[in-house]
């Protein structure tokens, strides 16, 4: 049988995928991508880091989704229509 093209159905690997698709084809691409990480939830390790004061979270008001008039479609909703199972 011939195989069709492979691609990722967890939303993490989606959005890391689309960022590799976004940066240079050379070493410092590939380094710039080892180097991302991308969660699908909230990673129990930042949680701990926000309650004890170590860290804060950034909100960018253009970035916000309630800013959007249109239709739009979430990386979950992509992932579950390619067959994801997970939470």
């Amino acid at each position: 049988e011939k195989q069709g093209i492979r691609r990722p159905r967890n939303p993490a690997r989606i959005v890391k995928r689309t960022i590799r698709g976004m940066l240079p084809k050379n070493a410092t691409g590939r380094t710039m991508y080892k180097s991302i990480k991308a969660y699908v939830g909230y990673p129990e390790e930042i949680k701990a880091m926000v309650e004890k004061g170590q860290a804060r979270l950034v909100k960018f008001k253009e970035a916000d989704v309630s800013r959007l008039r249109g239709k739009y479609v979430t990386v979950l909703e992509i992932a579950e229509a390619m067959g994801w199972k997970g939470a």
